[in-house]
């Protein structure tokens, strides 16, 4: 292609995406599966990652499956003094299930909307339905409730969240989820015009990694994003994002509170990955859909009572996002036929 003199060609220039948020609503699904599961060990500090109880007898094990479904709708309501655009943000249609085994037994957990049900070993001991366990579902509903509080946030042209203002439960649950996670989606755009194959970070300190709170500043976890060439796309205003995002740590320290205390944590290993494909409708400017998965594991070691306790624990959750089309939109005319270069589906 050619230029005038001292200009890259547009191929070389690459493309600057920005997000747009309008008058009418976009509505998104969003599907979280959570798996996670522990072992605890006494004696020996040492620890076997193949065989967790190979250094000490076994005293706990935990695993726990959650399967949650809500969505959200966002609806541009300007632009501020500042130039940012305000977007009211409107979470709706909750449903949670949980399936978790502790030393206590066997708890089922459903929940749609507010109605909570609970079984412990098959007995129901919690349905608000019908006025079972009211003050242990009062507890158990604070993060649904959490989950679904509306306000408005005032967002950039990349989509990173810049303020949030409402009721003060959402201003201080948004502001905290701000110091580590990325935009309203865990993603954000570039801030530069790219080409196909480059890359853009985003770095979020990693805190916190199950009960146990990482000492300072945290562990700085590298997202990489990288603009892929969808060769099985029809549709070229539909650009594709892979992600992906590893973490080695050794030797961190940390703490544990619980009931007003707090007992010192060696965190020997923690592990962090990430990977997944995100869909962007240039022209539209708006976010289409992301499926990503991420999981990780930790070997923790602490005292208890003058005896070492070691630990390990693993997560995993996978992430799915859907832009839902407004009545009368073909839901196919927006998205790449295929799986994407360098994508894979959950």
């Amino acid at each position: 292609m050619e230029s005038r003199a001292g200009e890259k060609p547009a191929a070389a220039r690459g493309s600057t995406f920005t997000f747009a948020f309008g008058k009418e609503p976009l509505v998104y699904s969003i599907h979280v599966k959570l798996e996670s599961k522990g072992y605890a060990s006494s004696g020996s500090s040492s620890y076997s990652y193949g065989s967790p109880y190979a250094n000490g007898a076994q005293t706990a094990v935990t695993k726990s499956t959650g399967d949650l479904r809500y969505k959200i709708r966002l609806t541009g309501t300007g632009m501020t003094k500042d130039g940012l655009m305000a977007v009211k943000y409107e979470p709706f249609d909750y449903e949670a299930e949980a399936d978790t085994t502790l030393a206590a037994g066997h708890f089922v957990t459903t929940m749609h909307d507010m109605s909570l049900k609970t079984t412990q070993n098959g007995i129901v001991i919690i349905d608000t339905d019908k006025g079972i366990g009211m003050g242990q579902a009062k507890n158990m509903k604070i993060d649904a409730i959490l989950l679904l509080l509306s306000g408005e946030m005032d967002l950039n042209s990349i989509g990173e969240i810049k303020n949030v203002h409402g009721d003060l439960p959402f201003v201080d649950l948004r502001q905290e989820q701000m110091k580590t996670e990325i935009g309203l989606f865990g993603f954000v755009l570039p801030s530069h015009a790219i080409t196909n194959g480059e890359t853009w970070e985003v770095v979020t300190p990693i805190k916190k990694f199950g009960t146990a709170r990482i000492d300072g500043p945290g562990v700085n976890y590298t997202n990489i994003f990288t603009l892929a060439e969808d060769a099985s796309s029809d549709n070229a205003n539909v650009a594709t994002v892979t992600y992906s995002a590893p973490l080695y740590a050794r030797n961190l320290s940390g703490y544990v509170e619980e009931r007003g205390q707090s007992t010192h944590e060696d965190l020997s290993e923690l592990e962090q990955h990430g990977f997944g494909t995100v869909h962007f409708d240039k022209k539209r400017h708006v976010f289409l859909d992301e499926q990503l998965t991420k999981s990780g594991s930790a070997v923790t070691t602490m005292l208890i009572d003058g005896r070492a306790m070691t630990s390990h624990a693993e997560n995993r959750s996978e992430i799915e996002i859907k832009l839902i089309p407004a009545s009368g939109e073909d839901p196919d005319s927006e998205k790449p036929r295929g799986n994407s270069a360098g994508g894979k589906t959950l």
